[in-house]
């Protein structure tokens, strides 16, 4: 299914407004996840007239059966919508408090990384920085025992 076969989530087509969904895919990480499953898959799809085909046909057939699920579902969902409101609700809290906490899950991949790799570096740096300082000491009491 292409992104733009995609039922919406909150509001207009049958969705119960979800805004903890919203808020978790507009995760930089999540978003560039989202974003290159999209990318991959577009190119596998437009690899080769016989794949794109068969993909069309299965995004056909998706799009019918989430129209179908929508429809089937929606009696169910008004009944819900009072307690799937309240999990929501506790859910963006859940968000909110780590985005607080984790501030580096606003960050983009790449500086993700980049941070991550940072502190492993500078970390390990000190480790070695130790090792070396522990082994001159080595040295030195060796050399120094030597003497006697």
């Amino acid at each position: 299914m292409s992104a733009a076969q995609v039922p919406a989530v909150n509001g207009s087509a049958g969705g119960m407004g979800l805004e903890s969904v919203n808020k978790i895919t507009q995760l930089p990480v999540v978003e560039s996840t989202i974003g290159l499953a999209s990318d991959m898959y577009r190119k596998v799809k437009d690899s080769n007239a016989m794949v794109s085909a068969a993909l069309g046909a299965a995004e056909s057939a998706g799009q019918t059966a989430v129209n179908k699920a929508v429809e089937v579902g929606r009696p169910v969902a008004a009944r819900l919508h009072g307690p799937i409101q309240r999990v929501d609700s506790a859910l963006c809290t859940g968000i909110d408090y780590v985005e607080s906490k984790v501030p580096a899950v606003k960050l983009p991949p790449k500086e993700m990384y980049d941070r991550v790799m940072g502190a492993v570096c500078s970390v390990c740096g000190y480790g070695m920085q130790k090792i070396n300082e522990v082994g001159q000491l080595i040295g030195k009491t060796a050399s120094a025992a030597s003497e006697y």
